[in-house]
């Protein structure tokens, strides 16, 4: 007798006829009540035998335990006691007329586990090889401890590349990543037709193109490589870790690792090494005096072996190209020295941008390169290999201004010491840090394919042909007057007129707007090139960049207003023989001249005559009044405007006995000038109060003309 925590409730109820042989056939049931006992009974046909199933009373009908229970027909019926607590209960009866002189110990299904193992032990289906059907036999998983309920054919337990049904096809082990021993993973034999349960097929080589088949699997190459005719390919030529190195020539040549860009850990790649004559299979220390050292500098340019490698120059000749400057030198002002024709300082400037890249992850084991593939404004690519595995570091780079780089990360190599799995673990950083938009440092980074970041992807390279775009951005001012020669100023005159033009242009969208004006413009309003026109008054303006990515710039202005003049005589006037006169040429210039007034109108304004003396006393005031330019007048680039200031035809000398004989006297005149911008009404501002003195010394008739500090002294 079974005792049930169900309370069972009969399912089959009719007892057929008995059948041809079966095979898990479903043979009905009764349920007999006897006084206060129920019994689930059925007849037992001779040569049958049964197994029962028992629904789960949270799932019924549709998960299914067998009971412990093996019962032989002998054509009566068979009972078994059942009770329990449940509201309700299924059983299913199964059977096969499989011949049998021992039901329990025999197998059924021959899957190698007996009848009553499978009821008892496994909970599996007595009668069907592969109970969960995941397509490995119940015997098989029963051996590696796998659940024979539940599918777990599509699982890697040990992470090889192969399923547990592929590890099953292949008679491959489920827990051991390597069957035979021979240093290659069972997945990439099967992938590639390998035998992952022969050692000896490791030295061989299958695309015959000189590597083994070791040496390809280690490099993650394609053992079997061809061609559309199915003939092999060599990717023996390949430089798999970026070292400059092919791998076959690694291998059979210089004795190093071509799955390695740094054979003996000195941080300096093998193929540079080479290229300078040291030995990449040697490390020579780390205090700085050996030749071939990372931080010995043996040609004394001011760069380290390691920074000489970083930048692809000699490590034994301090000008690499050859143009006079060394290499130390062009690297800190950001020109190419490997180009003889790239000397100067890059004529934008450049600014020094911080790249992080490297493996932040726990397992420590890769090496990461990063490449600045320039595209327009520089011609130097640029590239960065971390230094050791498993960290990640920050490397400053000169980057041009005006300048676009498409960044891309590759992944170089695993720490051979590095024996856990997935290998290579490929999480990643790269990071390039944004900071605040000053003057001259505005970086823009568009990255649409996400590679920026730190990723934990480890099973894949999520960066892996893929790139981001960084942009240097460089804002040009240039003033529309020449003069001043500094075009590139921030300081403007009222209504001085700048252009500013951004590169690279291709950043995307710019929409301009200004920030604290009163009215100055900025023509147009989106674009790569605008025209920005300062206030008609003192005032600091912003004039605000923004890009579709969200990312502003501000340039500064600082606009002035004429603060006062500056007089300057430039000639003496000519008068006939024998007349009375004295007079010059004045060049103004309006201050401040660090600045161009070009837009600015200035006009003198009579203020009277004073200071009237001697001789010019007996003329009437309308004949010493001065009638200045009543025309306003447009100041030059440089700030000046033209002046003449002169007196003559005055008296007669003595001899001539005219009654206005020439002696001594003065009178004169006080003059404003006024200034306002081009286009604008009104009156204008005071720029300056001008005296100019005219002076009649004695009877030969000698005089002076004085104004703002100039003069000039004739005798007739």
């Amino acid at each position: 007798m079974r005792l049930l925590l169900i309370l069972i409730i009969s399912l089959f109820c009719a007892v057929p006829p008995l059948s041809a042989q079966g095979n898990g056939i479903e043979q009905a049931s009764e349920l007999v009540t006897v006084g206060p006992d129920k019994f689930l009974r059925w007849y037992g046909h001779a040569d049958r035998t049964y197994f029962i199933q028992v629904s789960d009373p949270n799932d019924h009908l549709k998960r299914w335990t067998w009971a412990p229970i093996i019962e032989s027909g002998n054509d009566e019926d068979i009972s078994y006691e059942v009770d329990g607590t449940a509201d309700k209960g299924f059983f299913r009866l199964k059977y096969t007329d499989q011949p049998t002189t021992d039901p329990d110990n025999d197998d059924f299904d021959g899957d190698t586990i007996s009848n009553i193992d499978e009821v008892s032990y496994y909970n599996s289906d007595p009668l069907n090889s592969d109970t969960d059907n995941d397509g490995m036999p119940d015997g098989y998983e029963a051996y590696y401890y796998f659940d024979l309920n539940f599918d777990e054919g599509g699982y890697d337990y040990d992470g090889d590349g192969l399923t547990n049904l592929g590890e099953y096809n292949a008679g491959t082990e489920p827990y051991y990543s390597d069957t035979d021993g021979d240093g290659m993973k069972d997945g990439f034999e099967v992938t590639y037709l390998l035998d992952p349960l022969l050692a000896s097929d490791a030295t061989s080589d299958a695309d015959s193109d000189g590597l083994s088949n070791l040496w390809e699997y280690k490099l993650k190459l394609n053992p079997r490589l061809t061609d559309s005719n199915n003939n092999g390919i060599s990717d023996a030529l390949e430089d798999r870790e970026l070292d400059g190195l092919a791998n076959l020539a690694e291998l059979t040549t210089y004795s190093t690792d071509p799955s390695q860009p740094d054979t003996d850990m000195d941080t300096l790649p093998d193929g540079w090494e080479l290229a300078k004559g040291f030995d990449p299979t040697v490390h020579n220390g780390t205090d700085g005096d050996a030749t071939n050292d990372a931080a010995a500098d043996p040609d004394g340019d001011g760069l380290t072996n390691s920074q000489e490698g970083d930048n692809n120059t000699k490590a034994n000749d301090p000008d690499t190209d050859g143009d006079g400057v060394d290499d130390g030198v062009e690297v800190g002002q950001g020109s190419n020295p490997n180009d003889p024709n790239d000397s100067q300082p890059p004529p934008k400037g450049t600014v020094a941008v911080n790249i992080t890249f490297g493996d932040h992850s726990y397992s420590h084991s890769e090496k990461y390169r990063i490449k600045l593939q320039p595209v327009e404004g520089d011609t130097q690519v640029r590239t960065r290999t971390n230094r050791k595995y498993g960290e990640t570091q920050t490397d400053t780079l000169r980057l041009r201004q005006g300048a676009r780089y498409t960044v891309t990360l590759d992944h170089v190599a695993t720490d051979p010491n590095y024996d856990y799995e997935p290998n290579p673990d490929y999480d990643y950083t790269l990071e390039v840090p944004q900071v605040a938009a000053t003057e001259q440092t505005l970086r823009i980074i568009k990255d649409p394919q996400g590679i920026l970041g730190v990723h934990d992807e480890s099973d894949s390279f999520f960066a892996a042909g893929k790139s981001a775009d960084l942009f240097v951005m460089h804002f040009k001012r240039e003033t529309v007057s020449i003069i001043p020669a500094n075009r590139e100023r921030k300081k403007l005159g009222v209504r001085e007129e700048s252009e500013v033009t951004v590169t690279p242009s291709s950043a995307g969208n710019i929409n301009w707007s200004l920030i604290n004006q009163k009215d100055a413009t900025v023509n147009p309003t989106v674009g790569y090139s605008v025209m920005f026109q300062a206030d008609t008054r003192i005032k600091a303006t912003t004039l605000r960049a923004t890009f579709d990515t969200g990312d502003t710039y501000d340039i500064l202005w600082d606009i002035v207003q004429p603060t006062g003049e500056r007089a300057h005589k430039t000639a003496d006037l000519t008068y006939a023989a024998g007349t009375q006169g004295a007079g010059m040429t004045i060049e103004y210039t309006t201050l401040p001249d660090d600045v161009s007034f070009y837009q600015v109108d200035v006009i003198e304004v009579d203020k009277g005559t004073s200071n009237v003396t001697g001789f010019f006393t007996s003329f009437a005031a309308a004949d010493l009044q001065h009638h200045p330019n009543p025309n306003w007048e447009r100041l030059y680039q440089d700030n000046h405007w033209d002046n003449t200031a002169g007196f003559d035809g005055w008296g007669f000398p003595p001899s001539s006995g005219h009654p206005r004989s020439w002696a001594y006297g003065t009178y004169q005149w006080d003059i404003d000038v006024m200034w306002r911008t081009a286009g604008e009404g009104g009156n204008g501002l005071l720029l300056g109060t001008r005296t100019q003195l005219h002076t009649l010394h004695d009877s030969t008739g000698r005089s002076t003309e004085s104004k703002s500090g100039e003069s000039s002294t004739r005798t007739p």
